[in-house]
């Protein structure tokens, strides 16, 4: 299981206070592409990718989510918009 600190803990900080994270997407992912490399990046999105087609784990439980709201499927989704959006700016780069 990831816990803090693994590529996934570190997107989903973004959203401990967030009540719609899949809203926030943009928003996190864009400040979130400035503080790192793209070798970094390219990992992460990997990551993202591993855990999307072949859950291992409830990503919801990575981190401890102040909203209570939240649920499983809008973090998956979150991190399949900050996935895609990553991966379309590597592709840009």
């Amino acid at each position: 299981m990831d816990r803090w600190l693994s590529p996934i803990s570190l997107v989903l900080y973004g959203i401990i206070f967030s009540r719609h994270p899949q809203t926030d997407a943009a928003q996190i992912t864009d400040h979130f592409i400035a503080g790192h490399t793209r070798e970094t990046l390219a990992l992460i999105v990997d990551d993202i990718r591993e855990e999307l087609a072949r859950p291992k784990q409830r990503v919801r439980d990575i981190l401890p989510l102040a909203c209570a709201e939240v649920g499983e499927s809008d973090v998956r989704e979150f991190l399949a918009l900050v996935g895609d959006r990553i991966a379309a700016v590597l592709a840009d780069a």
